[in-house]
Parts: structure tokens; sequence; C-alpha cells
């Protein structure tokens, strides 16, 4: 039997089309991870030393104040901050905030928190990063957090179980702190420590 020109082409088009949808595909190659922001509360001012050291040779900008809400960096007193960190176009920013939003018996921050959330979050994406909340568990805040972080549509990185001071209900001591910067540095590399990888950036 013999095929026309046109009948040939139509079959080599098929076959061609078959052989693109099966053949096996390249992962999407992740992008090189060259600056890393972390913004937030006092648990973030502890973080930020051993991050840095766990991140290098990417670098990494720490902003971070005592007794922060998500209310001062969505609107408040440190948006700004968060503008100008913005500002020096960082691959990834993390978040440590909502313990001071949810701290019992409840507050009116707790109602916002999802909003506020939303607000840094749209904020990071604008200037084309990837934003990540990171959190030490805290047994009144973790619930409020999540529905937040999920309804801001961004990734949210728990721990716990990680060395606390003595008395202190919500602060780390150094060796939690060390413990925290190697979850958190294992996540950004997609090693996935905790089952939620970032999987988004390899580092130099």
């Amino acid at each position: 039997m013999e095929f026309s020109p046109l009948q040939l082409s139509v079959a080599g088009a098929a076959v061609g089309a078959l052989a693109w949808l099966f053949w096996p595909k390249k992962a999407e190659a992740k992008r090189p991870l060259s600056s890393v922001a972390l913004v937030g509360d006092s648990l973030g001012v502890g973080l930020g030393p051993p991050l840095a050291a766990e991140l290098a040779p990417a670098k990494l900008v720490t902003q971070a104040h005592v007794s922060a809400t998500a209310r001062d960096w969505a609107t408040g007193k440190y948006a700004p901050e968060l503008d100008a960190v913005l500002a020096k176009k960082p691959d990834l920013v993390l978040v440590s905030l909502g313990t001071n939003d949810t701290v019992p018996p409840g507050k009116e921050l707790s109602l916002e928190l999802p909003e506020n959330f939303k607000t840094i979050a749209d904020k990071v994406r604008k200037a084309g990063a990837k934003p990540v909340f990171v959190i030490v568990n805290q047994s009144w805040s973790l619930q409020r957090v999540e529905e937040a972080a999920a309804l801001a549509g961004a990734k949210l990185l728990q721990a716990s179980g990680l060395s606390r001071n003595p008395g202190d209900p919500v602060h780390l001591t150094g060796n939690g702190y060390a413990a925290w910067a190697k979850i958190v540095a294992s996540e950004v590399r997609g090693g996935s420590t905790v089952g939620h990888p970032i999987e988004l950036f390899t580092l130099p």
C-alpha cells in the first residue's frame, strides 16, 4: 500500500506528538539561592545568627524585633522596614510571626492575623520573592497560624520539640535556635526534614 505525502506528513506529526508526550522530561531546574531575608519577632532575632551560618554562602538579611506582631509588619511601624528589605530583592523571605498575635487569652490581633499574613505575603510576592512563614509551635497559636498561612497562600514551616529556656514557654535556648536553623536550612535546600520541602532553591 502506498501513502500520499500528506498522509505521511500527518502520520509523522502524530508520532512526534506522542514522543513529546511520553518522552521522559527533565525536572525543572532550581534557581541558585543568593539571598534570603528573615523578618519577624524575638524568635526571629534568635534564629538569625545560626541560620546565617547554615545558609552561607547565601546571604541572610535579618530584620526582627522583640514583641513584633503581624500587624506591625503588615501595616504598622515595621511596614517601611519590610519595604526596605524587599527593595534588596531577596529570593526568599522567611517570616517569623504569629506568636505575639495569638497570646492567650486571645486578642483582637488574632482575628486580624489572616488579613495581616496575606498583606505580608502579597507584598513579598509582588517583589518577586517567595514567602515562607516559620513558627515554633505554641499550643495556643498553632491552629490560628496554620489557618492564616493557608489563607495567605503561603507555606508554613513548623518546628516542635526544640529546647526552650526554663520557665519560658516561648523562647528557645541557644541549642534550640541552632536546631531550628538546621531545620529551616534543610527545608530551603529541599531536604524535607519535616515533610514539607520548599523545593525551590539550591544553595551555591
